[in-house]
């Protein structure tokens, strides 16, 4: 199917998607099959988890990518994740605005942002994508909370104008010989912007708190490098708040990248505990994020979040005790929550906002090209496609066969028209889980592993989608199809999306791509806090999904799977959800 012929299907069922969806919900369909359950068990998928923990052991640099090459064959043999693509960061910025340092992906540092036009009452104004359904760093998935959390808290390493990571709250920092005991050093007459004292009694607090079982919180398996994870972590401050002692499980050479992340912030103790509904009447913690639902909020970097008016905006103000205040120039960060790239692009057109990150019409993208304003950072996002393997639709199928059913549905994908029309920025046809960019820790890229080489076209899918390919695989397990082509049959799969930035109209080019094999993808729209509650709970049958890395290595992409962690929305190796 040529281009323009696919995208003249991608709007017909723009205009059809308010029909289609009126009526959508999974169809009762019974797939051929032994009858077999067709789930991986949590004793089966502990073989996962294991490959992992041996990675994290492993010193030999080659020796750890290749088995993090067999956690991502692993991975990739259950089809639960069918890569798109890997996006780039970018963003518009005015020519009157400087000072802004990319940090991870496509988050921006705008705490030592400076403009030779300020606003009223000298501030700026952005944007941020999503509404999120709580501001705690701790429990931190979204991209725009990620944002939040980079210009409000300050943290004991920051990544510098040159991209180097640098000390931030720490003055200073020693290794030990065997590179297992990190010492940091604290700078002196630290405080939240309440005005109270900051130390390493904080982090000490914070790291513990963010690991801990008993609260669950998404980027809890982030600590796991730390010896004692989860429940006994080896994080230590002086009597004195002074050092912050960390003895790791294993050496980790990205460990001062993990420092830079959001889960890694101190949050002041008094705040959470204090807050109405933390605990029950008994003294439960029932909780954990109770201090972070609306504004203000203490916190200890360049700006701290003043006003909260929910789905509408956020206002950041100067924190006057920051350390570094005197170098911080603008008093007032006004941003707006918006999700829809047009109204945000037109009021970065008339001024209204200074900053764009992320959102720019498909349309508009190819124009832009050899702006000044238009600045790209390399962003190691995947997007994907993932399957709840718990789903009704597999119910009677064995684990291969619901494996290749999920996989075949990957090979029909057009990532190379997604990537050039439907979102038109920089980007790049995924065939892999793990982004091309994302290193091995050795000098060279993960898919530069000397000794490994991929399935196929340097991935597990091939950018030109393989039509006969995947009906062949169907008909291994049972499928029939007719003389055009389609399933005797036809199959309808719901996949939930939230509609901000292309998100509708990759789900539009996706279901064209289905619909060739008579599989009838039915998109359904929720919005951004909505969207986490349902996948999170895997209340789903397939959905959008997509990770940027935490820090530059293939672990943080591949733990999301691990059985026990909490972003394995697959469900592989964990029971159902009753």
């Amino acid at each position: 199917m040529n281009k323009f012929s696919k995208a003249v299907i991608s709007l017909i069922c723009v205009l059809g998607m308010s029909i289609s969806l009126a009526g959508c919900g999974s169809s009762e369909v019974t797939l051929p099959g032994s009858g077999t359950p067709g789930v991986i068990d949590k004793t089966e998928w502990k073989k996962y988890d294991d490959i992992l923990a041996q990675a994290s052991l492993e010193e030999d640099p080659v020796s750890r990518a290749l088995l993090l090459h067999k956690a991502e064959e692993m991975l990739m043999d259950t089809g639960c994740v069918i890569p798109m693509f890997w996006s780039c960061g970018y963003y518009l910025q005015k020519d009157y605005i400087s000072n802004i340092i990319p940090v991870v992906g496509s988050h921006l540092d705008m705490s030592h942002v400076r403009t030779e036009r300020p606003g009223p009452g000298n501030s700026i104004s952005a944007y941020i994508l999503s509404e999120f359904p709580k501001a705690d760093p701790s429990a931190d998935t979204s991209t725009d909370m990620t944002t939040l959390a980079l210009n409000t808290y300050a943290k004991l390493m920051k990544k510098d104008e040159n991209g180097e990571i640098v000390p931030d709250l720490a003055e200073s920092y020693t290794i030990s010989d065997d590179s297992l005991t990190y010492t940091f050093t604290m700078r002196d007459n630290l405080k939240w912007s309440d005005g109270t004292t900051l130390d390493a009694r904080d982090f000490e607090y914070s790291w513990k708190r963010g690991a801990a079982s008993a609260n669950g919180f998404e980027n809890g398996p982030l600590f796991d490098v730390i010896s004692g994870y989860p429940d006994d972590l080896a994080v230590k401050a002086s009597e004195d708040g002074k050092t912050l002692t960390v003895k790791l499980a294993a050496p980790c050479p990205y460990f001062p990248q993990l420092c830079i992340t959001s889960p890694f912030v101190p949050l002041q103790k008094s705040q959470i505990e204090n807050a109405e509904g933390y605990r029950n009447a008994s003294g439960k913690v029932v909780n954990p994020s109770a201090w972070a639902a609306d504004a203000p909020i203490v916190s200890c970097g360049a700006y701290v979040l003043e006003t909260w008016v929910h789905n509408s905006r956020m206002t950041l103000k100067k924190n006057p005790y920051y350390y570094d205040a005197d170098n911080v120039s603008v008093d007032t960060i006004d941003l707006m929550i918006n999700s829809d790239a047009t109204s945000l692009y037109a009021a970065y057109t008339a001024g209204d906002i200074s900053i764009l990150e992320r959102s720019i019409p498909a349309d508009i993208f190819p124009t832009l090209k050899g702006s000044p304003e238009l600045h790209i950072t390399e962003s190691n996002t995947s997007a994907s496609i993932i399957f709840n393997e718990n789903a009704d639709i597999f119910k009677g199928m064995t684990q291969q066969e619901a494996a290749t059913f999920r996989k075949a549905l990957g090979q029909v994908i057009d990532r190379q028209f997604i990537v050039d029309v439907v979102i038109s920025s920089p980007a790049k046809p995924a065939t892999s889980y793990v982004p091309e960019s994302i290193s091995a820790g050795a000098g060279y890229k993960f898919y530069e592993t000397p000794g490994y080489t991929y399935p196929k076209d340097g991935g597990y899918y091939s950018i030109v989608p393989d039509i006969d390919g995947a009906r062949k695989m169907l008909e291994s397990i049972g499928y029939k199809f007719g003389k055009n082509g389609k399933l005797l049959n036809p199959i309808s799969i719901e996949y939930k999306y939230n509609p901000a930035g292309n998100n509708e109209a990759i789900a539009v080019a996706v279901q064209a791509d289905l619909a060739q094999l008579g599989i009838n993808l039915i998109p359904t729209a929720r919005e951004w806090a909505v969207f986490l509650g349902e996948v999170g709970k895997r209340d789903f049958e397939c959905a959008r999904d997509a990770w940027t890395a935490d820090y530059d290595d293939p672990y943080t992409f591949l733990c999301n799977y691990e059985s026990a962690a909490p972003n394995n929305k697959a469900g592989l190796g964990v029971p159902a959800v009753k």
